[in-house]
């Protein structure tokens, strides 16, 4: 065995009992700005919508997903089990200038993505300014 592989088995024990280990694995995010919305996406290959939840309260977007365990065959046992299960979370602060209520989720070939509409950036109001009339002196014009 690898030095690698022994001081891995070591500390974590063997890869199956380490698979089988539920816990809470992050959930890796690419966000980018289009300019009228942000849009967020992340991979979750395997699973389905229904194993997927979005949601979004106080500007702080909360993305949980599971995968569950696959029930071990009774004809044979793995060699090696090395495909993570359990909870995935990501939570991300919102900026201030987005539309919580019109935030939208798809999820296609196993990919979610998000799109987090942006309030529109106030456009600037021309006040027409106006001034007093003259007032008209008597006698001014003879």
């Amino acid at each position: 065995m690898r030095e690698f592989d022994r001081l891995f088995v070591d500390f974590f024990g063997t890869p199956v009992e380490y698979a089988r280990e539920p816990r809470t694995w992050p959930l890796a995010l690419d966000i980018a700005d289009l300019g009228n919305a942000y849009q967020v996406k992340a991979a979750l290959p395997g699973l389905k919508p229904e194993e997927v939840e979005v949601t979004v309260a106080d500007g702080v977007l909360d993305i949980k997903a599971q995968r569950k365990q696959e029930t071990e065959s009774k004809d044979g046992g793995y060699l090696r089990r090395e495909l993570t299960y359990g909870d995935y979370e990501r939570r991300v602060q919102l900026p201030g200038d987005v539309r919580e209520a019109d935030i939208r989720a798809g999820f296609e070939n196993g990919m979610l993505s998000i799109e987090i509409p942006k309030v529109p950036a106030p456009q600037p109001v021309k006040i027409p300014v106006v001034g007093k009339p003259e007032k008209q002196l008597v006698g001014a014009n003879s």
